[in-house]
């Protein structure tokens, strides 16, 4: 239990996302209850195979199915996921939080070897994105890339994880906000005609 400089109490506490280190330490990150320590999301915990980051866009595992578990808080059932591995991967889930609010959904029902991430299904979340599709403006849709994990804008129709809230120009890997949004990218003929530089007839 964390006691916050106001006596609040917490269960759970969230860094900044920022600071730097190699997870055992770190500096220039602020501490604090998930609240109050940054963006903030609602998140349910999936297994992994352990290389997963927060940041990273994730897709179900095909080849691991949900199975029901019984946990110290009644029946439950556990489900994993694996890094996106191709654009608009149609089997995207969601993002790895960084700093997920409150308490994580389905957090007993997994076991250490199992490697749950928090994923988030709603809210504000660091992102893994490139330009190498096209500039990131805020209100574009992110969509999964080529690249495993990482984001880039979406300008043709397929899955698109969310909305971002930060602009991105860069070709190499780095991180936005992103609003969690899962869905299908509908786009018209004119906006597909003018992500691509090519004349609207």
């Amino acid at each position: 239990t964390f006691s916050s400089a106001s006596g609040a109490k917490t269960e759970r506490v969230c860094q900044s996302g920022g600071g730097t280190g190699d997870g055992a330490t770190l500096t220039s990150a602020v501490l604090g209850d998930c609240s109050s320590a940054g963006q903030a999301d609602f998140a349910e915990y999936y297994g992994t195979d352990g290389s997963m980051e927060a940041g990273d866009i994730v897709a179900l595992d095909a080849h691991r199915v949900a199975v029901a578990v019984n946990t110290n808080v009644g029946a439950s059932t556990k489900a994993f996921v694996i890094p996106t591995t191709h654009a608009y991967d149609r089997g995207a889930l969601g993002i790895v939080s960084t700093n997920p609010y409150t308490d994580v959904l389905s957090e007993s029902a997994f076991a250490s070897e199992d490697h749950p991430k928090p994923i988030a299904l709603s809210g504000r979340v660091p992102v893994k994105v490139t330009a190498a599709n096209g500039a990131i403006q805020p209100g574009d849709r992110i969509a999964p890339s080529n690249i495993p994990g990482v984001g880039m804008k979406a300008t043709a129709e397929g899955v698109s994880v969310g909305i971002a809230l930060e602009a991105y120009d860069h070709p190499e890997v780095g991180k936005i906000t992103v609003f969690v949004n899962l869905g299908w990218n509908h786009l018209d003929t004119a906006t597909v005609a003018a992500a691509n530089g090519a004349a609207v007839v």
